[in-house]
C-alpha cells in the first residue's frame, strides 16, 4: 500500500509512505511487514516479524525527525494465535460477509500490545470513486486494549460490497481537518 500527498497539499505537508506486509496464504497471518515513511519532518524505517509457531512478535524502528534527531526501538512481545499486525488488518477485513449493524473482532498486535479491533458495519451506499460508482459498505473500527475501548477518533472504512471487499476509502478525523485516502486503481489478482 503506497499513500502520497496530493499536489494541492505537497507544499504544505508531504507524504511519501509505503508499507509491504506478507501474509500466509494457508491460515491468513502475517509474517513480516516492512514500512517506509518519508514525510514533511521524519524519515522512519520498520519491520516486524511474527513468529506463528512460538506466538511471538518483534518489532524494529528507526526513526529521525527534525525536533528528536534519530531514534531507535526494539521490541519481543507474545502474541496470541491468528493475531495481525495494523497493516495487514484492513485486508483481514476482507474475510467477513459485513452485515449492517453486525459487528466483527479479530486480535491485532501492535506497540508491544494486544489489542481487539471490532468493526461495525453502519451502512451500505454507492460510492463515487476516481474509477465510478461502486456499491460499498461503510465500516467503523475501534480497538480495545486490556479489556477498555480505546477511542480511535471518527474513522471509517468503505469497502466494495461484492466478493472481493476491495478497500475503496479511508477516512481520519484529526484535530485540523480529516484525512482521506482513496482508491485511485484496482488491480485484482488472478
Amino acid at each position: 500500500m503506497e499513500i502520497r500527498t496530493s499536489s494541492l497539499f505537497s507544499s504544505f505537508y508531504s507524504v511519501e509512505d509505503r508499507v509491504e506486509t506478507f501474509v500466509d496464504y494457508e491460515d491468513l497471518v502475517p509474517r513480516v511487514f516492512q514500512l517506509h515513511v518519508k514525510e514533511s519532518g521524519q524519515l522512519r524505517e520498520a519491520k516486524m516479524l511474527f513468529d506463528v509457531e512460538k506466538n511471538t512478535a518483534t518489532f524494529w524502528e528507526k526513526k529521525v525527525t527534525k525536533d528528536h534527531g534519530e531514534e531507535e526501538k526494539k521490541q519481543n512481545w507474545e502474541i496470541l494465535p491468528y493475531t495481525q499486525n495494523v497493516y495487514s488488518a484492513i485486508y483481514y477485513m476482507r474475510n467477513f460477509k459485513w452485515e449492517t449493524g453486525k459487528e466483527y473482532s479479530f486480535r491485532v498486535g501492535n506497540d508491544n500490545e494486544n489489542l481487539v479491533f471490532s468493526g461495525k458495519a453502519l451502512r451500505r451506499e454507492v460510492l463515487n470513486t476516481k474509477l465510478g460508482p461502486i456499491k460499498a459498505i461503510v465500516v467503523q473500527p475501534k480497538i480495545t486494549l486490556k479489556g477498555k475501548l480505546n477511542p480511535i477518533g471518527d474513522n471509517f472504512i468503505w469497502l466494495s460490497d461484492d466478493d472481493r471487499k476491495f478497500i475503496l476509502r479511508i477516512e481520519s478525523k484529526i484535530k485540523i481537518g480529516t484525512l482521506v485516502s482513496e482508491v485511485v486503481e484496482i488491480k485484482p489478482g488472478r
